[in-house]
């Protein structure tokens, strides 16, 4: 059967295979965001408890969360400077002042 003005045309798509390079910073930068042996036995652990049912799902995910962002608070010790340098620009400028 012919159809006026109806053609078919197929193509294979062009697949881009990443190299070994592109694989490996792909990797890398999984591992940056996964955490330290001791946090994922510790959130292992945790999440055993949940599951074996000595503490409830949600507890142990604010448990969890709470952890996660107290480590976090832990990695950056020293504070924002926000209120420091409110202090010592007030510091300088009494001294200027003066």
């Amino acid at each position: 059967m012919r159809l006026p003005f109806v053609t078919a045309e197929f193509r294979a798509p062009h697949l881009h295979m990443p190299g070994r390079g592109e694989v490996d910073a792909v990797a890398r930068g999984a591992r940056s965001l996964l955490p330290g042996p001791k946090a994922a036995l510790y959130y292992g652990a945790l999440a055993v408890t949940a599951a074996v049912g000595v503490i409830e799902w949600p507890v142990a995910a604010a448990i969890g969360v709470g952890a996660a962002l107290a480590s976090r608070g832990e990695a950056n010790p020293q504070p924002s400077g926000r209120m420091s340098g409110a202090g010592e620009q007030s510091g300088e400028r009494s001294t200027a002042d003066a």
